[in-house]
């Protein structure tokens, strides 16, 4: 799966759109595609360590937890091989 494919399923999940663009304003930035090298890896490891589940509509909240996180490792794997 694309990063850009990832990105675009992580943004779609509920609650996770608001937190994801305040990540992105907190590094001057509208893509995440705009970071280079360590910034990049900062950036995916702060939503990483930020993002809990606050979808009340969520039964079981640490499923939608761990998908964001899964997504997010997947990305960042596909980031380290890129080098």
């Amino acid at each position: 799966m694309s990063m850009i494919k990832l990105l675009k399923e992580l943004k779609e999940e509920s609650g996770y759109k608001k937190f994801f663009n305040d990540m992105l304003a907190k590094y001057n930035v509208k893509s995440p595609a705009e970071l280079k090298g360590d910034q990049k890896k900062k950036f995916f490891q702060a939503i990483e360590d930020g993002w809990t589940s606050e979808d009340p509509k969520t039964d079981d909240k640490d499923i939608e937890e761990q998908k964001i996180r899964e997504l997010i490792r997947s990305i960042m794997r596909e980031i380290i091989n890129e080098k």
